[in-house]
């Protein structure tokens, strides 16, 4: 029962010495919220483009071999045995001439240019088979695998634009990486020499507790605590900030990102839990950081 009477008076001294030093736990708060603010912005922001750039992989994640018209059974199984063999094919399915003249001339009309198919007394589309592959960063790979294979006319995957994709992917993730880290650090150090501040308006207050007896822990355990408080709140606010700053942009850009491009952002309820469980404990092992390379570094305590 007696560390449970201590741990009370410490919450205790910790509210009561936020209640002396308003305006730099204010300032406590407010740096950490920053920060978090920020962070989660970039954090939106990576993931969003990752979606994005994931959603686009899965539209051009194909290779299609287009088959000549003498292209027979026996050479296209053996197109298809080599494609799989490769371990990058995770799904196969074949297209007749038929069927290509079927879809194609379906689309014409949709679009109102059928008149050009007027006159047209041979199907020019060849049969094809098209790959899905289970990873895209293989398209090429798979393709000069299958080009030159008896039936093969041609092979097709969106070389450029895959490679783009890929690239892109890679940089989001880096740089989201480091600029999150940047981030963790910069708010380190705000709560770091704001909490260094508080503790020297506080020096004197400090030594009488030493003088008459107090232990280390009992001096540092208020201040870590508040430290630990600085981060919920900052990171609560910063959660609301976040969470309609997004949502605000969510409803300005996510129909319109639908409809030019067929890709959609994440909804902002279904990032809400994650977000709340992120800010706090990124706040609260902010401030319990920054408090504590305070008390280590300038109290000696």
């Amino acid at each position: 029962m007696r560390w449970i009477r201590q741990f009370g008076n410490n919450i205790k001294e910790a509210f009561q010495g936020i209640a002396r030093n308003k305006g730099m736990s204010l300032l406590s708060v407010i740096s950490i919220m920053a920060v978090l603010v920020l962070f989660g912005v970039v954090v939106l922001l990576v993931l969003n483009m990752t979606g994005i750039v994931n959603e686009t992989e899965k539209k051009v994640d194909k290779v299609v071999v287009y088959l000549n018209d003498d292209a027979n059974e026996d050479s296209i199984r053996a197109i298809i045995k080599k494609a799989e063999g490769t371990g990058y094919v995770k799904d196969v399915s074949y297209t007749s001439k038929e069927q290509a003249w079927q879809d194609f001339s379906k689309n014409m009309e949709l679009t109102n240019d059928a008149y050009f198919l007027e006159g047209m007394e041979e199907n020019p589309l060849p049969a094809s088979i098209t790959l899905q592959l289970s990873n895209i960063k293989q398209a090429k790979t798979v393709a000069n695998t299958l080009q030159g294979m008896p039936g093969v006319y041609q092979v097709d995957y969106l070389n450029e634009l895959i490679g783009k994709i890929v690239q892109i992917n890679d940089w989001v993730r880096i740089l989201g990486v480091a600029v999150v880290a940047i981030l963790l650090i910069i708010a380190i150090v705000l709560i770091h020499n704001t909490i260094k501040s508080t503790i020297a308006n506080r020096s004197q207050e400090i030594q009488i507790m030493k003088y008459i007896g107090a232990s280390d822990g009992y001096i540092r355990r208020p201040l870590l605590i508040e430290g630990m408080f600085f981060g919920v709140v900052a990171g609560a606010l910063a959660l609301v900030l976040v969470y309609l700053g997004y949502k605000g942009m969510f409803g300005l850009f996510d129909e319109k990102l639908n409809v030019l491009m067929g890709l959609r952002l994440i909804r902002p309820t279904d990032m809400l839990k994650d977000m709340a469980i992120m800010f706090l404990c990124i706040g609260v092992g902010v401030g319990l950081i920054g408090s504590s390379l305070s008390l280590k570094r300038f109290l000696d305590v």
